[in-house]
């Protein structure tokens, strides 16, 4: 996912005694705690002084972001775009996350426009070698993730479009191309996204090798700040049981259900992998424990819409278990013999 560089402020608001100033570096501070509401009241009383500054403005887009206050985002990143159409790409970006179909594609294709336009600058740049090479690192790294995010659209919201998949292989390909050169990958998006077509067009062999590699750099990248996002993974473990690599998949899952207890969706995929890697009783655990606490106090409202699929589970977890015992009931006949 994109993330806005903390942009150097206006000078009228950094200087000595500046409210704004005092308020966006309390706000930060609240932001690396993870204290993202009071980020965000800080966030917006400097923007009631300071209204008009784009880079201020897209800074309080990004943390009502992740504090999910998608409205206020969507206002924060579009007044800062008005104001300066030319700064950073990542606004851009999120508003094609936060947008469907023909809005989302115009959103990442000006964001894309940008992150090429970012990338090219530093190739003439001067300064230290080694930070102008983190510098081109992130932008390629960007650029390859814009080119996904696009190319995911041709594959949900405008999979209908004349020359969807056309537009979605050469948009992946890039992104391949971009990341195969360096080194040390952190970015498994590129595999996952041609691996989702690849699932598309039919071709699970391409996209088995595809996904070991996704599967490869992600747990590389295992408690780094470069991890991606439980979302990204999720949807990794997805893709790894559609090619029968359930065994990776119900590892993957067990160590998302450690980062998010209150996630029946993970629940119900982990029985899933569970039962698809035939670990029936890794299967029986989890969905007991999952419809306990689907039908508790301690169940978030929204989760509970994940009831109706964790009980029509349990008739598949309950056939396994019979066709395991019918197994075992036949083998003993046969040694008896």
């Amino acid at each position: 996912q994109p993330q806005c560089k903390q942009l150097a402020l206006p000078a009228s608001m950094t200087e000595p005694g500046s409210d704004v100033a005092a308020l966006v570096e309390e706000a930060r501070a609240c932001t690396e705690k993870l204290e993202r509401e009071n980020a965000i009241e800080l966030y917006r009383r400097a923007v009631q002084i300071q209204p008009s500054d784009p880079a201020l403005l897209a800074e309080f887009g990004e943390a009502a972001l992740q504090a999910g206050q998608v409205e206020d985002a969507k206002v924060a990143l579009q007044r800062s775009i008005e104001l300066s159409p030319d700064g950073t790409a990542s606004r851009y970006m999120y508003l094609g996350q936060l947008a469907e179909g023909e809005k989302a594609l115009g959103w990442f294709q000006q964001g894309i426009q940008r992150l090429r336009s970012e990338r090219a600058a530093l190739e003439g740049a001067g300064g230290s070698k080694d930070d102008l090479r983190r510098e081109w690192l992130a932008a390629t790294n960007a650029l390859a993730a814009g080119l996904c995010a696009e190319a995911e659209i041709y594959l949900t919201d405008a999979c209908d479009e004349d020359d969807a998949e056309m537009k979605c292989e050469a948009l992946a390909t890039e992104a391949l191309l971009l990341v195969s050169g360096i080194d040390k990958q952190t970015l498994p998006e590129p595999y996952q996204t041609m691996a989702s077509l690849r699932l598309s067009q039919q071709r699970p062999e391409d996209a088995e090798a595809l996904l070991a590699k996704a599967l490869s750099i992600t747990e590389s990248l295992e408690g780094s700040a470069q991890q991606p996002s439980l979302e990204m993974r999720t949807a990794l473990s997805k893709l790894l049981m559609e090619v029968g690599m359930s065994a990776e998949a119900l590892d993957l899952l067990q160590e998302l259900r450690l980062e998010d207890d209150e996630s029946l969706e993970l629940w119900y995929l982990v029985v899933c992998a569970a039962l698809q890697s035939g670990e029936l009783e890794i299967a029986q655990a989890e969905l007991e424990q999952a419809l306990q606490f689907a039908q508790s106090d301690a169940c978030p409202a929204d989760e509970r819409e994940w009831l109706p699929q964790l009980m029509e589970l349990q008739s598949d977890v309950d056939g396994a278990s019979r066709d395991q015992l019918a197994d075992g009931e036949a083998d003993e006949m046969d040694s008896s013999r």
